[in-house]
C-alpha cells in the first residue's frame, strides 16, 4: 500500500473542476528521479531545483575527478539515492512555491483505490479561510481545503481532562 500527499490549486466555484485539479504524489522514494533526474526535473517543470541539482552534481563530479577512481561512482550514485528520496518532496515544495495546499492523505494499493478512498471523503471546497495577516511582511499560509469527516471528535486524546 501506498501513501499520496493531495495537493490542491487555489479553490474555485466548480467543486468538479476544482476534483480534476487535485493532484496526488507518493510519498516515498522515486524511481524514475533515481534513474533519469534530469529528465525528470525537466518534464515536471522544477527549474529551480534542477539549477541546485546540477550545482551539486558539478560539485560531485569534480570532487570525484580530484579523488578519482572508484569514488566517483559511488558519489554519483549516492546522489542519485538522496535525490530520488527527496525528489517527491521537492515536488510538493514546488507546487507550495505556486500556490498549491496540501489537502490531505490517501493510502491504497492501486490509483482507482486512492482515489477512490480520497474522493470518497472529500466533499470539495468546505470551507475558505481568511488570510490572518504576518509580523514578517509576508501573507501567512493557511489552509483553503478542508476534508470532510465523519465528526470533529477526537478520540483518546480527552482534552478536558486535567492533572
Amino acid at each position: 500500500m501506498t501513501v499520496h500527499m493531495v495537493m490542491a490549486p487555489t479553490p474555485s466555484s466548480d467543486a468538479q473542476s476544482d476534483a480534476k485539479d487535485v493532484v496526488f504524489i507518493k510519498d516515498g522514494f522515486n524511481w524514475p528521479a533515481f534513474f533519469l533526474a534530469v529528465p525528470w526535473l525537466l518534464i515536471r517543470g522544477r527549474w529551480l531545483v534542477l539549477v541546485g541539482y546540477l550545482i551539486v552534481a558539478i560539485v560531485v563530479a569534480g570532487l570525484g575527478a580530484l579523488i578519482g577512481g572508484l569514488r566517483t561512482i559511488v558519489g554519483r550514485i549516492a546522489l542519485s539515492l538522496l535525490f530520488a528520496l527527496e525528489a517527491n518532496g521537492l515536488r510538493r515544495w514546488t507546487l507550495e512555491q505556486r500556490g498549491w495546499t496540501f489537502i490531505g492523505v490517501a493510502a491504497g494499493a492501486n490509483r482507482d483505490e486512492y482515489e477512490a478512498r480520497f474522493f470518497s471523503d472529500w466533499s470539495g471546497p468546505v470551507e475558505v479561510l481568511p488570510q490572518t495577516p504576518s509580523t514578517s511582511g509576508t501573507p501567512a499560509r493557511t489552509p483553503v481545503f478542508r476534508a470532510a469527516t465523519p465528526s470533529d471528535e477526537v478520540i483518546g486524546l480527552f482534552p478536558e481532562a486535567t492533572l
